[in-house]
């Protein structure tokens, strides 16, 4: 006997109307700021839409909306994660006692080089917003603060020491722009 005659055929599922379901699976907040960094850092902020980042991002279009409020927004945590972890790598070279402030200022340097090494978004991220000024640029010494302000310390100290022993410290702080400190280069510095 024959069983394909006696049963009925199967009709294959019937596709659900509308749009195809989005994968429900969103990445980790960690990942998902280090998309956006990677993203921001590529595209800047004008260059990159909602949804070119949500695409990067590998979630639905309205979710930086939905999670985050803006764009603005988005950027913020972006660089606020980026800053923090920054901060924190430079706190340890902070937070070390006994160092003369040249000694202070040189490890500082070092590890911001580092820090700068390991995440090279932010940096471009940072040379970005510099060019283009405004509000975001503003938004950046609020988080930052805490770090230029020992490293400027630093510097004054070790230009102060080093005016009468050796010129090592005065180039290192024309390096790092100290404000008040900077030489002038006016026709009277020429002595003219």
């Amino acid at each position: 006997m024959d069983r394909s005659r006696t049963e009925p055929p199967t009709k294959a599922p019937a596709r659900r109307v509308g749009r195809p379901a989005q994968p429900t699976d969103v990445p980790a907040e960690a990942e998902i700021l280090a998309r956006g960094l990677a993203a921001f850092a590529e595209l800047g902020y004008d260059g990159a839409s909602v949804r070119e980042l949500a695409r990067r991002l590998g979630v639905s279009h309205n979710f930086i909306n939905d999670r985050y409020g803006s764009k603005e927004l988005f950027w913020r945590a972006v660089i606020d994660r980026s800053l923090v972890a920054q901060v924190a790598r430079l706190g340890a070279v902070l937070n070390v006692s006994g160092e003369d402030d040249q000694a202070r200022l040189r490890n500082l340097v070092h590890a911001f080089h580092q820090a700068n090494v390991a995440e090279p978004d932010l940096s471009r991220i940072l040379q970005y917003e510099s060019i283009r000024g405004g509000a975001r640029l503003e938004y950046v010494p609020s988080t930052y603060a805490p770090v230029s302000s020992v490293m400027a310390g630093c510097a004054r100290g070790t230009w102060r020491a080093s005016r009468s022993a050796t010129s090592k410290g005065v180039s290192l702080a024309r390096v790092l722009s100290v404000p008040d400190q900077r030489p002038s280069f006016t026709s009277s510095a020429y002595g003219r």
